[in-house]
């Protein structure tokens, strides 16, 4: 049975899943040039990405719905149909909970050239929720 389309305008929640592909490559990049700020954003936006293909494939849709073209992570999480599977797993629903409460888009305007050790923390855990969600939602 083919996937329910919502009327045009919705992006293609494959389109979701390959920038989430594409941002964690470039969050590496950015992080091996010793670009932190800009590889912790965008991490968290693979992730975000990465939620709103959940998102789509949950409600078995095309299209992501343009109510969802927002950047909550908890509303996504909501939406995707894994929050029993993050709530099962002690150590992602850690993960989750403590990068729920720090990232946001404001990183993006982040021009700070000096990183602190709490934000160095975050890139590793950013990657490990990404791989996560890219296994629970493949």
């Amino acid at each position: 049975m083919p996937k329910r389309s919502i009327p045009k305008g919705g992006t293609r929640g494959t389109v979701y899943r390959a920038a989430a592909r594409e941002r964690i490559l470039d969050a590496e990049k950015l992080r091996e040039a010793k670009r932190f700020h800009g590889a912790i954003y965008l991490a968290g936006y693979a992730i975000e990405c990465h939620l709103k293909y959940a998102v789509c494939e949950h409600a078995d849709q095309t299209h992501l719905e343009s109510s969802f073209e927002i950047h909550s992570w908890e509303r996504l999480v909501a939406e995707s149909g894994i929050v029993h599977t993050i709530r099962r797993n002690k150590r992602i629903q850690a993960l989750y909970e403590d990068l729920a409460e720090v990232w946001n888009t404001s990183l993006r305007y982040n021009s700070e050239s000096r990183v602190t050790s709490n934000e160095l923390e975050l890139y590793p855990k950013l990657l490990a929720l990404y791989q996560f969600l890219k296994d629970t939602v493949p």
